[in-house]
């Protein structure tokens, strides 16, 4: 069976979340903050990819995920990894 053809299924839409993010946009006091709120209703809301999101926002994709994240857990540091000197193919797996 081929699943070319088939749609991703629609994301759920945290109507909570998005509630405070829209109080957190409206009392934002800097752009990071703003962004961080806007990140989080734009692709329900919208119906926008995390890519289009990003291109409203002016970031990339992958800021538009950490974004998301950071604004899901406030206060919580990601995980990191230990860096290497060498870098690249040669670094050390996470």
């Amino acid at each position: 069976m081929c699943d070319a053809g088939r749609l991703a299924s629609p994301r759920r839409l945290d109507t909570d979340l998005v509630a405070k993010a829209q109080r957190v946009a409206a009392q934002a006091h800097d752009l990071p903050e703003l962004r961080m709120a806007q990140a989080v209703p734009l692709p329900g809301l919208a119906k926008l990819t995390l890519e289009q999101t990003a291109a409203v926002l002016g970031v990339g994709r992958a800021t538009v995920a950490r974004l998301q994240t950071r604004f899901r857990h406030p206060g919580e540091r990601p995980p990191t990894c230990p860096r290497s000197a060498l870098g690249g193919a040669d670094a050390a797996p996470c």
